[in-house]
């Protein structure tokens, strides 16, 4: 038997092969002054094509050659081993959209995920993709980060996937409309003026959940208009001073005990008013200044000490 040495088995990258990298230079011993060569082009396998550490590896394509070689035995070097490391998958083939500012970082793709696997192997891309800027503000290009993607199928675990790069998308202005206005008639006076009536309010309706504390509230902006009342005439006489609406209001804010939500006071204003007035005060959230969802505008008492009052001025 004639041993060789001198080999060794490299680590690699998942390719889908049975192939294993081998270096080095193979030597043996033969007896005396016999002649013998080492013949072929050395080889490495693995038992199976998968991802894994301290994987044995098995030595082929030499041969023994010259005149003495009939009277060996080759026998190669065992006990080699190396490791399969994962294979990046990149995902190509989506582009992020651009769309109008919401207030959020969501964002949206397009397109369709193409994976770059070895061909003939089983694997899927999976989960749900979710996209984002890295801001809610307005901008031209702005990068795009996608997560949520997962691998599937019998060979996923020999891939290590990454998530699209390079990913940009605009975000442009959102157009800000005034609700709550109406144009006034009037009579023709030569000019193109126009008077506008009412007041402006949001739009959306307030909404919060009958769980939410103070504290869940003001985790998140609130944006709302409240109003006196929307086209119909307003009262500014009332009571001591102040309109009617006004003096309601005031009541209101006396009659927190600790904390309240803004959407409970003016019900309580709006039911007030029109008990004295045909005027409806108005309560809406406004989007397009922010305003996020299930959270409202939040009215905290709190005790104010008074100033002590000026030294009198010395009389000469």
């Amino acid at each position: 038997a004639l041993l060789v040495s001198g080999y060794a088995a490299n680590n690699k990258v998942y390719d889908g092969a049975l192939a294993a990298l081998v270096s080095g230079s193979g030597s043996f011993t033969p007896l005396g002054s016999d002649s013998v060569t080492l013949a072929g082009t050395v080889s490495g396998s693995f038992a199976d094509k998968n991802v894994g550490n301290a994987k044995p590896v098995t030595l082929g394509g030499l041969s023994l050659a010259g005149p003495d070689a009939a009277n060996y035995t080759l026998v190669l070097p065992v006990g080699l081993t190396a490791n399969i490391t994962a294979r990046a998958l990149t995902v190509s083939g989506l582009l992020a959209l651009s769309r109008v500012y919401d207030a959020t970082t969501a964002a949206t793709l397009g397109g369709v995920p193409v994976l770059n696997a070895v061909g003939g192997d089983a694997v899927i891309l999976g989960g749900t993709a979710t996209a984002r800027f890295a801001d809610k503000n307005v901008g031209a290009a702005k990068p795009v980060t996608v997560t949520g993607y997962g691998l599937a199928g019998t060979d996923a675990g020999n891939y290590m996937l990454v998530p699209p790069t390079g990913l940009t998308a605009n975000i442009t202005a959102r157009p800000l409309g005034v609700a709550g206005l109406t144009v006034a008639n009037r009579v023709y006076n030569a000019g193109t003026g126009s008077t506008l009536t009412g007041t402006p309010v949001g739009s959306e309706k307030v909404q919060v959940s009958q769980s939410t504390d103070a504290r869940d509230l003001l985790s998140r902006k609130a944006a709302v208009v409240l109003s006196s009342g929307g086209n119909e005439p307003v009262a500014d006489e009332g009571r001591d001073g102040h309109s009617i609406f006004a003096w309601h209001f005031m009541r209101a804010l006396e009659d927190v005990d600790t904390w309240q939500v803004g959407g409970n006071v003016f019900e309580r204003v709006r039911a007030a008013v029109n008990k004295e007035f045909p005027q409806t005060p108005q309560y809406g959230a406004s989007r397009p200044a922010g305003h996020q969802g299930n959270t409202d505008f939040l009215y905290e008492r709190r005790e104010i000490e008074a100033a002590a009052p000026a030294p009198a001025a010395p009389r000469r």
